[in-house]
This record gives C-alpha cells, structure tokens and sequence, in this order.
C-alpha cells in the first residue's frame, strides 16, 4: 500500500487541494485563479499519497451547543478523493488523520452533512435529532392573532437576531454559535436573504430565499422562535407571504408547535437530511455538561480510532459541575462513540438508546443516575455546509 500522509493544507499544496475541489465538486472545471476556496472560518487539510495530494477536505470553525454551554466544532465540508485514487483508504485516511489534527487544535466535536451516513459511521459519526420538514399548502396555514409586531429587518443587522439565536442554542442541543462572518454569508452573498422578526426585542424570526415567480413553493432557510407569542408572529406573517405562493416549507425541531397544535391533514411532514455529529474528545465534553441534578456515573466509551476516550470514566456531578477522572472501576455501562455522541447531544436519548440495545448494562438502575447527567434533549443545527 502507498504511504499516505495528512496534513494541514499549505501553499505548497494549494494546487492540488484545488484540482481535488475541481475534480470531485466542479465536473473537472478548473477553479479560477487566486480563488479562496478555504473561507476565512475554516482550514483545508489534505491527504497525500506518496508526496502527491489525493484528497482534500475542509474544516469549519464553528460551535455546538449542550445546554449553556458551546463546544468547539469543526464544520467538515467538501470531503472529496480523486477519482483515480478511491477504493484505496485514502478517504479512510484522510478522516481519521484529520480528527487527529483537530482534536490536537483542541476540537471536541466535528459535524457534518453526509451524501452517504454509512460511510460516515465507520469513523464515529452518527445522526444526532430529527428535524420536521414542513410544507404546508397556503389555504392551511392557520389563522392567528399574535400580540407582536413583525418587522423587516436588513441582511447586516443579524446582531438584533443573535439573541435569540443564543437563547435557542439553549434550548436546542448542536445549534452553532455563529461568528460576523457566518452572519454575513448566511444572510448576505450574492443574493442576500429577506428577514422578518417579531418582537422588539427579537422574540422570533424567519429568513426567506424571495422570489417573484407566483404558484410556486416558498423556502423559509431559517425559523427560530424564542416564545409562542414570536412563533404565531412570525406563523401569521407566512400567511402573507404565501398568498401568491401554491405552499410554504420551513424546518422545526421534533418538538415544534406546528406539528404539535396546528397540524391540518393536507400539510406534509417529513424527515429533514440529517447532521451527524462525532465526539473527539470524551473526557473534555462531559465536563462541559451542566447537570440539574447530582449523582455519579461510570462509563466506558468504545472508541478504536481515539483508544485516549475509552476510560473507563468516573464522572460525578452535581448541579452544574462535572468533574471526570480516569478509573479502573468496571463500567456501570458502556457504549461506542456513536452511541455516546447520540446520547450526549440528547436525540436520541441514552434512555432510547439502552431501551434499542446499544448501551450495554447489567442492572437498570446503574442507568438511573447516567440519566440525569445525560437527558433527553431535541437536537438541531441551522447551519449547512
């Protein structure tokens, strides 16, 4: 077998990060000159086979939320092999050898949006939440009467939506904290959204992809609600956006109120595409928990491509703090990193989880106190990428 290398992308391998970009993402199109295709938030990294670039990814800086707390994420993006190199372990190498860099850069988590998840989950990744898609036929969205004022708010004056964004991210385990630059081109590009929000301050708000074309289905990119009174806010001024329009479609978490109080049967709920999530560093995420109960918990984490993650791990908690220490107890239980990953983000759940038969046990009760420190939780990430 060739001798393959991963490393971070530097200039002496940009030409051949860009031929893998050209290669896998652009038909064979070249990329244009001086093209930044890392953005400012990210890095590139690349896997060469013997001295030359056979596969290249991209790593965002971005964030996942657990509660109050805000993990370190790295974003992967634009994971691809030549076409002369696959069926070779080079994606192999070039994931496993990148989890390696970014947990070393001090990453706990990576995410991403899988074209395939079963490839994903050989490297630890698995599905974390389901989020509802949304299409609702214009004559059947409901009829409100919301007690907040809606208003149009322009693409650069997102620091009047972080917010509540941040108190969503609360609220919703995986949400990224996003940074200006995330704002700007998620909002702006070069064709900047339309937002609306409801409140003063936000309580709620809805970014929309406009178009003038009538009798077709409206896309709402973003609808995150703070409180009922936003959501039926921001729920009524759909109504007239989509007057013109054949439908309206947007996303909401598991436990969205639409789904729970305002359902009509024409209305079509789906499945969203999925995130998966991978825990790097086990240790260092259970003590970023905040527990509102107190206990104590040991578990071994089965994890071939991070043997430092396994433990067995002492974990005792109580209201707020976490304190982890490597022990040579026996596990109350165990379960491998995709499992945990699931289990810590909160959907599905560790009580899910060990009711299906992925966490191993022998008593019921060693569950109990695991339970408290890692609860059920909806899960959802804005962000594509």
């Amino acid at each position: 077998m060739s001798d393959l290398e991963v490393l971070r992308l530097t200039e002496q391998d940009r030409e051949g990060f860009a031929h893998v970009r050209s290669m896998v993402y652009r038909g064979g199109q070249p990329t244009e000159p001086g093209e930044n295709l890392v953005p400012p938030d990210g890095q590139g990294f690349v896997v060469k086979c013997d001295g030359d670039v056979a596969g290249a990814l991209t790593a965002l800086d971005m964030t996942a939320s657990k509660g109050v707390e805000h993990l370190r994420c790295a974003g992967i993006a634009a994971v691809g092999v030549l076409p002369e190199r696959r069926r070779g372990g080079v994606g192999s190498a070039l994931m496993r050898g990148t989890h390696r860099l970014l947990r070393d850069q001090g990453y706990a988590v990576a995410s991403l949006y899988a074209f395939r998840e079963p490839f994903y989950r050989q490297f630890g990744y698995e599905v974390c939440g389901r989020v509802h898609r949304i299409s609702c036929p214009s004559d059947r969205l409901p009829r409100l009467q919301p007690s907040l004022a809606v208003r149009q708010l322009r693409p650069d004056e997102f620091d009047l939506l972080r917010p509540a964004m941040e108190r969503y991210c609360v609220a919703y385990a995986g949400g990224n904290r996003r940074n200006d630059e995330q704002w700007r081109r998620f909002l702006g590009g070069d064709r900047p959204k339309t937002v609306y929000a409801a409140g003063d301050p936000v309580e709620a708000y809805c970014v929309i992809d406009m178009s003038g074309d009538f009798w077709t289905d409206l896309f709402v990119r973003e609808f995150v609600a703070t409180s009922r009174e936003g959501y039926e806010g921001i729920l009524e001024t759909f109504r007239g956006l989509a007057m013109n329009k054949n439908s309206i479609t947007w996303l909401e978490p598991s436990d969205g109120p639409f789904f729970a109080r305002y359902l009509d049967h024409p209305v079509r709920v789906e499945l969203n595409k999925p995130i998966m999530f991978r825990i790097l560093d086990v240790p260092g995420a259970l003590a970023k928990l905040h527990p509102g109960a107190a206990g104590e918990a040991t578990l071994r984490v089965i994890d071939p491509d991070f043997p430092e993650n396994e433990g067995p791990w002492r974990v005792e908690f109580e209201f707020g703090h976490v304190a982890v220490a490597a022990t040579d107890e026996d596990p109350d239980f165990e379960l491998d990193i995709g499992a945990f990953t699931q289990a810590y983000f909160g959907e599905p759940s560790l009580r899910d989880l060990a009711r299906l038969g992925f966490v191993a046990f022998d008593h019921p009760e060693k569950l109990v106190a695991a339970d408290a420190l890692l609860p059920p939780n909806p899960v959802i990430c804005w962000d594509t990428f």
